[in-house]
């Protein structure tokens, strides 16, 4: 890798890594709220932002802007939930339910801001192997019992108040858990229950259409249900069996991000070589990583529907590149803010040796965020076009 990647950079002037200022990255909904407060300083860990929030429940991280807004809707449904459960309503039919058979959720995590620490993965781990290349699930409804109805409870639940119902989030998940109690055992009606809905500064973040169709999925059927239907996907794309069990066997993709990954890639009916980004996203060791290929497959099936058709997805050193039936090559990267430093110098060298052989048409880099001027100004000298923004273009935060 050191023989590849160590080619001096063009430019002398690296742009900055100082942390950025949160007040000027956020909306001020974002920024601050009754039940939160995005600390002030905050670093930039391989083009991608990483969050602290203090928060009424205790401090959580989020690496990335998309993680944020989840982790936002997160804490606006928590509260929305302490509301209703203040009501009297409530409380009567929770005393009611309170002997019903209903057992904790054995798979969700005590820290659910990844507080705990460790490293940041996603494109690290992606960039990091590629680099390495060149130079040589989760439980499924386990909140209360699916034989007494209440799983698809908690997950009527989940989607009303506009999270997942498989977030990570243990507070969440207990106070879901607790209103499905209600609800499933108790008597409570919806409509009182939705009495406390996030309106407001918690509505900035509600869903689009194309995400509610999403998200209808997985308030409707069961995980294996999913399951089943994510395997067939893969399959009509043309992935072989073995390698489609092994991509819906890995624990890091929830039944959540699963299915909008095999989903997305499902709007790339008729393109070739799908089968080797699900061999690639198999290789997912952390919910970082599943997230990452998540959003890459959102971002190619927003192109391949809004922008211009995809022929092929290869992988080629461990990096997944699209090619247009224009014979465009295109990067797709889930980055917040694209900066021209020694790291991503090193990279662009790695793209050259990647993408050049292919001799396309044009390379066409797009990134979920921004870019500084000096970096387009690199990279355009290599013949590299960046279309910045593609959040909310191809993909919707889901």
């Amino acid at each position: 890798m050191c023989a590849l990647l160590a080619a001096p950079a063009i430019a002398q002037q690296f742009d900055s890594e100082a942390p950025r200022q949160a007040a000027r990255l956020l909306q001020p909904a974002q920024y601050q709220s009754a039940i939160h407060k995005v600390d002030d300083a905050v670093p930039v860990v391989t083009h991608t932002y990483l969050f602290t929030l203090q928060t009424k429940w205790g401090p959580m991280k989020a690496y990335g802007y998309d993680a944020l807004v989840l982790r936002l809707r997160e804490l606006y449904a928590i509260q929305a939930l302490d509301d209703t459960s203040k009501t009297e309503a409530y409380g009567k039919a929770l005393a009611k339910g309170a002997t019903a058979p209903i057992r904790a959720a054995e798979h969700l995590i005590s820290d659910p801001g990844g507080t705990i620490g460790g490293i940041p993965r996603g494109i690290g781990a992606m960039f990091g192997r590629i680099g390495d290349s060149l130079g040589g699930g989760k439980s499924d409804d386990g909140v209360i019992g699916t034989a007494t109805g209440g799983a698809a409870k908690k997950r009527q639940i989940a989607v009303r108040y506009n999270v997942s119902p498989y977030s990570a989030n243990k507070v969440l998940q207990d106070k879901i858990g607790d209103l499905a109690r209600a609800e499933a055992f108790g008597g409570l009606t919806a409509s009182v229950a939705t009495m406390a809905m996030p309106g407001g500064v918690g509505m900035v973040f509600t869903l689009t259409r194309t995400s509610e169709n999403m998200t209808a999925l997985l308030r409707d059927r069961t995980p294996a249900e999913l399951r089943e239907l994510n395997y067939d996907t893969l399959r009509n794309l043309g992935v072989g069996v073995e390698p489609a069990r092994h991509f819906l066997a890995n624990p890091h993709y929830d039944p959540g991000v699963q299915t909008h990954t095999v989903q997305s890639l499902g709007a790339l009916a008729g393109v070739r070589q799908i089968d080797s980004f699900v061999q690639l996203a198999s290789v997912a060791e952390h919910d970082e990583d599943a997230f990452l290929y998540q959003r890459i497959a959102q971002m190619m099936a927003g192109y391949h529907r809004g922008v211009a058709r995809i022929d092929n997805v290869g992988v080629i050193h461990g990096l997944p590149v699209a090619l247009s039936v224009n014979r465009d090559a295109l990067l797709f990267v889930p980055m917040d803010e694209l900066l021209w430093t020694q790291r991503s110098s090193q990279t662009a060298a790695a793209f050259e040796q990647i993408v050049n052989p292919l001799q396309p048409r044009r390379k066409e880099l797009w990134i979920s965020g921004h870019a500084s001027d000096q970096i387009k100004r690199e990279l355009a000298a290599r013949g590299w076009t960046v279309n910045e923004n593609a959040r909310g273009r191809l993909y919707d935060i889901m």
